[in-house]
């Protein structure tokens, strides 16, 4: 590949000389695009011989342009955080081993969630927003339901999961707790913590059928969740009591 120059002087071609056009080489440029860390050998006095593969190929322009500005950006990243980004290399591997087809679903999958979890959370927020009265609605679910969000999200988090991910977790986990927030009202007083309800809850029949349901399904379902607990905790593996 090769580009023309054009100095804005001449007519007769671009950087014509004698009639003839200007041509520049292409730049050689050594990349370390495809290099990933599994692929790398520690060198050191044990080490005899070793087998390095040279590629050598065209590459057009753009494809040079957009592999060498990710090279780059990786390696801000990596000097403002002081550590190395493995989830550089992942995407790395991702692109060598992946079948393109297979990558091109999944990028419009993960494409179409972050949409709908974007409509869904407008949904959500648009609801309880223009909702004047809590009648009908279970604040103890809602309690719970914030309750497994922060539970996912601490388990996500420790995974190193991906940060799209994360950020989806923890923005529902805001919008739970902000829905907590129209129903009850957390007040410090005299070194105590009292939540009020909203006076729409409080005087609703939906207070009465919200505890009479919480308390049936937590004694069926906390003796499952505590023995499963007991389980993981003696025959599972874990990275610490957190």
């Amino acid at each position: 590949d090769h580009m023309d120059w054009y100095d804005g002087e001449n007519d007769e071609g671009f950087g014509s000389i004698g009639g003839m056009r200007e041509l520049y080489y292409p730049i050689l440029h050594g990349s370390e695009f495809w290099i990933t860390y599994s692929s790398l050998k520690e060198v050191n006095g044990t080490m005899k011989e070793s087998q390095l593969d040279v590629i050598f190929e065209p590459v057009s322009m753009w494809k040079w342009q957009l592999q060498s500005q990710m090279e780059e950006s990786w390696k801000r990243q990596e000097a403002f955080t002081g550590e190395e980004d493995h989830s550089n290399d992942m995407l790395r591997t991702m692109l060598l081993e992946t079948n393109p087809y297979l990558l091109a679903v999944t990028g419009i999958v993960s494409m179409l969630h972050t949409v709908f979890d974007i409509l869904a959370f407008k949904n959500d927020i648009s609801f309880f927003k223009n909702k004047k009265s809590m009648e009908g609605l279970s604040l103890r679910s809602m309690i719970v339901n914030c309750f497994f969000s922060l539970v996912i999200l601490l388990y996500l988090a420790d995974n190193d999961t991906n940060f799209m991910v994360l950020m989806s977790n923890g923005v529902g986990l805001v919008i739970e707790i902000w829905k907590i927030s129209k129903a009850i009202t957390v007040k410090f007083e005299g070194g105590k913590i009292e939540w009020v309800e909203a006076q729409s809850y409080k005087k609703s029949r939906t207070k009465e059928y919200d505890e009479i349901a919480t308390s049936h399904l937590l004694f069926v379902t906390m003796p499952l969740v505590a023995g499963y607990g007991m389980y993981s905790l003696y025959f599972q593996k874990h990275k610490g009591w957190y």
